[in-house]
């Protein structure tokens, strides 16, 4: 497939073709890889997979919250 690079703002972008966004399940906001390669580049789609990893990989001993009491078991919450 053949896409246009065009100005946007004080970079370039592209426009993905329909059939391609509906292949790979994106949308606005979706985001991409951008691989540089000998040849040129390579966008892959990042799965939301990916980016819960790099949301968990955030965490640390200073954004990590306690464990809440929240009272007393009442019905089938216990395992």
């Amino acid at each position: 497939m053949k896409t246009v690079v065009k100005k946007w703002g004080n970079s370039l972008g592209i426009r993905i073709p329909s059939a391609l966004v509906k292949e790979y399940g994106m949308n606005d906001g979706s985001q991409l890889e951008l691989i540089q390669k000998k040849e040129g580049f390579l966008l892959v789609p990042k799965s939301k997979k990916d980016r819960l990893f790099e949301m968990l990989a955030k965490i640390d001993s200073t954004n990590v919250h306690s464990e809440e009491d929240l009272g007393n078991i009442e019905g089938n919450e216990a395992w």
